[in-house]
């Protein structure tokens, strides 16, 4: 799914004021959060992908579409905590900690972790 797809969606679900570079760079943090802490404890083919920054709407976020509302519900947080909503916030949060462990617990189940990464940390 694209940025652009997730930003209208988000405001179409929570009007703000934030703009879409202020958003991409949420993303960009939730997308480098996936990379380190789900993708990058995998076996996987090719190169290690580099920790996003996001500056194209166009571009491709990390997670497959199945899992889009994980990052419309982290823009949903971000937004109700940077506008001092803090219940509405506890409640995206919840929302978006569902989403994300949803999401880490598939890619675990499909992808086969790299041997003795836990040892290394």
């Amino acid at each position: 799914m694209t940025i652009k797809e997730i930003l209208d969606k988000t405001d179409t679900l929570k009007p703000n004021q934030y703009s879409a570079a202020d958003k991409m760079d949420w993303l960009s943090d939730l997308d480098g959060r996936v990379l380190q802490e789900v993708i990058l404890q995998h076996e996987r083919d090719g190169d290690v992908p580099e920790l996003p920054r996001y500056t194209d709407q166009t571009e491709e976020l990390l997670a497959e579409d199945t899992y889009c509302d994980l990052y419309v519900y982290y823009l949903m947080a971000q937004i109700d905590f940077y506008n001092a909503e803090y219940i509405r916030y506890n409640n995206s949060s919840a929302a978006f900690n569902q989403a994300y462990s949803d999401y880490a617990r598939n890619y675990h189940r499909k992808h086969k972790p790299i041997v003795g990464y836990w040892k290394n940390l």
